[in-house]
């Protein structure tokens, strides 16, 4: 059984070896609504594999192999300059809402990152405003020296950066006086429980409250209620995320869905 097990992972690695290299691997980008006005300020990259023998896989379903066999460089460069080239179409056509994408962390270590990415976005004619960049709190404790250099090179090329999954890791307040970012997006297991438990009420509040005294835009992902949505907007998130606003679009239905003017009911 444990042999199989690990021929089938063997197998799955070498088909996402090939779908890496023959750009098989697609995005699907889930808005992000202003908490006040309900329109859409962004769009989130999210990776998709429709694997011929498995169907939809999901990222978690194959990311731990892009870790784990040294094809995360590979992987993000191919999310970049999609969601790069799909976001041409949408400012060509007027539609000018940003795409954040998700790094890894082993990237966050490489000092020419920043001029990689607006390299890309000057290739395109689009400004850095288009891009937005997304990192993982419990990704890259280990390297924090070179991390900072990377964010702070981000933001000053005018790249913003969000502390993407915020509540997920025990030390995560340390990195708001640590780490250079412009935006947190409070982690969707953690906004969950805010409607049925006080507690957990008083710490979301809590960490809007001391984020926006220091600087820092919030987001909420995982909204999943009318009720979740109208209480993190009465806390004072500024943006909100997730299936119940909407789920995840194709990247002609964000043309659509931004050049219509669409609001989120909430």
């Amino acid at each position: 059984m444990r042999g199989g097990g690990e021929q089938a992972i063997s197998e799955l690695l070498m088909d996402l070896r090939q779908a890496i290299d023959r750009d098989e691997l697609s995005l699907v980008y889930q808005p992000k609504f202003d908490a006040h006005t309900a329109g859409v300020v962004g769009v989130e990259a999210l990776l998709r594999w429709r694997h011929l023998d498995r169907g939809l896989l999901r990222p978690a379903d194959f990311l731990p192999l892009v870790r784990e066999h040294g094809l995360m460089e590979q992987a993000t460069g191919l999310v970049v300059n999609m969601a790069l080239d799909d976001a041409l179409r949408w400012y060509a056509a007027g539609a000018e809402v940003p795409v954040a994408v998700n790094l890894f962390a082993p990237l966050l270590s490489d000092l020419n990152l920043p001029d990689h990415l607006c390299q890309a976005l000057d290739d395109r004619g689009l400004p850095p405003s288009a891009l937005a960049v997304e990192i993982t709190e419990d990704l890259f404790v280990d390297n924090m020296e070179d991390t900072r250099t990377v964010l702070t090179g981000l933001l000053d090329h005018g790249i913003s950066v969000a502390l993407d999954d915020f509540g997920t890791g025990y030390s995560a307040l340390t990195y708001l006086s640590d780490l250079p970012v412009d935006e947190i997006k409070l982690d969707h297991d953690f906004i969950a429980r805010v409607t049925a438990d006080e507690r957990a009420s008083l710490v979301v509040r809590t960490i809007i409250d001391l984020a926006h005294r220091l600087g820092f835009g919030i987001v909420a992902e995982g909204i999943e209620s009318a009720e979740s949505a109208s209480q993190l907007r009465d806390f004072g998130c500024d943006v909100l995320q997730g299936f119940f606003l909407s789920p995840p679009l194709q990247a002609s239905e964000v043309l659509g869905v931004v050049s219509a003017g669409a609001r989120a009911a909430f």
